[in-house]
């Protein structure tokens, strides 16, 4: 997909179906974000409280967060800085989302944002998987139980 509209409309048609990944969301949710909290409190120099989050999905990551007390903003990780400016103590890309940009200059220019969006000292955290390694069906079985999904 070189569109980046057809793109965008890819993603969101998987939406909905994104929480089937865990086996009980809530829970990951709160296990990403202890898990994000702890690694911005072991890198971090000073308190972590502003935080971007550019890749947001379902909020997997940014709603447990905000739970632990910490603010966010959302924001196309193609335009972070001009959506919401800079200052931020933390940008957070998670999910493999910046392996999906169409092109190089797209990752280049989403990793500039990434930069003017952060506070001096500030933590850039981006976190990749390797989903080839992942069955594309309609009907997976887990470790977990059955997910399907209905059309």
């Amino acid at each position: 997909m070189s569109d980046p509209a057809l793109c965008d409309a890819f993603y969101d048609q998987l939406a909905p179906w994104y929480h089937l990944i865990y086996p009980d969301w809530e829970a990951s949710m709160r296990r990403q974000a202890a898990s994000i909290d702890a690694v911005l409190h072991d890198f971090q120099r000073r308190p972590t409280v502003d935080i971007v989050d550019v890749a947001c999905g379902i909020g997997t990551q940014a709603i447990g967060l905000a739970q632990l007390g910490y603010r966010l903003a959302v924001a196309d990780m193609r335009n972070a800085y001009v959506r919401h400016g800079g200052g931020f103590d933390a940008v957070l890309c998670g999910d493999n989302s910046i392996t999906h940009l169409l092109t190089d200059q797209d990752i280049g220019r989403a990793l500039g944002q990434f930069l003017q969006c952060l506070a001096p000292g500030g933590a850039c955290l981006v976190s990749t998987r390797d989903y080839d390694l992942e069955q594309a069906t309609e009907r997976q079985i887990k470790p977990y139980g059955l997910r399907e999904a209905e059309r």
